[in-house]
């Protein structure tokens, strides 16, 4: 994830997720070889959006 307002990355794991991009790949015929998945968050109450955050690298 990363924080619109700080730029922090917060890296997570998670088994659901993991396992449903490899079901999507096979049912439209693919192999999963790799795959990048970025959530672009703010805390709470923020009115930050990807224009509004920090440059990105």
């Amino acid at each position: 994830m990363v924080c619109l307002e700080s730029g922090e990355i917060v890296e997570f794991f998670d088994e659901v997720i993991e396992r449903r991009q490899q079901e999507i790949a096979e049912e439209h015929g693919y192999e999963l070889v790799d795959h990048d998945l970025v959530l672009y968050v703010r805390p709470r109450g923020s009115n930050a959006t990807r224009l509004d955050g920090p440059p990105r690298k």
